[in-house]
């Protein structure tokens, strides 16, 4: 979500030099990025703190901008000694006193663009939105190899699917996960990919053999392979986690399962990219727990909604043609 504003940051100033403080899943995104010279990762002890802290403080730099607004990133931004400071207005942390606060856009908006909004003070104009990630060729080459090694013709759509989420708000239950593999396979002739961010559980492996061999899973072991698995998919059906993002940096369109989270505020403003919720009164709740105990907004999500869901993404596909090597648009219609 933030690499449109590091390349907003890169074309508005030419030669100013950004390096960047995440977590450890997103450094490897930051260090693929052409816009930064060095992508620092931020641990959660006190040791690393420190020893980050030292790095910044040394470097002497000008501005920082902290998109994410946290308690940790609170006190970095506070002790870093860097005299222009922005971030988000946030009410739970008093930001008056150490950043210049930028009030942020509505209420659901992508993420991405608020983040891009957090830089007009600085007067850097507006870029695509779509998040970018440069995957490598050895990525690619591996990810090629993962799927000649799966004995899927290369003429047969593929569709990713991933249940990654850690949030139980977020799961789809396993049981719909094997009946759309099924469904999608016994209408469209579509096979399917399982994938999953490195390092997350693999929700929906045990499903290869449930579907008799519909559905391969693909363990990534880096993030430059997941998106190259992504890039070769047709399409990306997944619930609300980082592989719906990597899929956009890919130009690989995306149906987004939605449960406790705030519909809108991840999803790239595409006809390309489309969400599905159940319509409950309890959603959003953007809680990781469900209060109910059955997580209602999941588990009475059915399966024939997820596929009309998918058969307009499709028919999006055939009307855009934005991406004509994807073989999803022609495909003949369910019967």
């Amino acid at each position: 979500m933030t690499t449109p504003s590091l390349a907003a940051l890169k074309r508005t100033w030419p030669d100013c030099l950004i390096d960047t403080v995440s977590a450890p899943c997103a450094t490897e995104v930051f260090s693929a990025s052409p816009e930064v010279r060095h992508a620092y990762s931020m641990q959660r002890n006190v040791a690393s703190m420190r020893t980050l802290l030292r790095a910044v403080r040394a470097r002497r730099y000008d501005l920082l901008i902290d998109y994410h607004a946290s308690p940790r990133t609170f006190w970095i931004s506070a002790l870093s000694g860097i005299p222009v400071r922005l971030s988000h207005d946030r009410k739970r942390i008093n930001w008056r006193s150490l950043a210049y606060n930028v009030h942020g856009r509505e209420v659901g908006s992508y993420s991405a663009a608020g983040r891009l909004d957090l830089l007009r003070p600085l007067g850097v104009a507006p870029v695509d939105l779509t998040p970018r990630f440069p995957v490598n060729a050895r990525a690619r080459c591996e990810a090629e190899k993962f799927l000649t090694g799966t004995g899927i013709p290369a003429s047969t759509p593929l569709v990713a699917i991933s249940s990654s989420s850690r949030h139980e708000t977020q799961v789809w239950p396993r049981e719909c996960w094997k009946l759309l593999v099924i469904e999608l396979n016994r209408r469209w002739g579509i096979r399917c990919i399982a994938v999953a961010p490195p390092g997350d559980p693999q929700r929906i492996a045990e499903l290869e053999q449930e579907t008799g061999g519909l559905l391969k899973v693909a363990a990534p072991s880096n993030l430059a392979f997941l998106a190259a698995i992504l890039a070769r998919a047709d399409a990306l059906v997944c619930d609300c986690s980082a592989p719906r993002h990597f899929a956009v940096s890919q130009g690989t369109p995306s149906l987004t399962i939605i449960g406790g989270s705030m519909a809108g505020v991840w999803k790239h403003p595409s006809d390309m990219h489309q969400e599905i919720f159940s319509d409950l009164p309890c959603r959003p709740c953007a809680a990781t727990t469900c209060r109910l105990g059955d997580v209602p907004c999941m588990s009475r999500l059915s399966v024939e909604k997820v596929l009309s869901s998918f058969a307009d993404l499709r028919a999006c596909i055939a009307a855009t043609e934005i991406v004509p090597e994807k073989q999803l648009a022609g495909l003949p219609s369910s019967g």
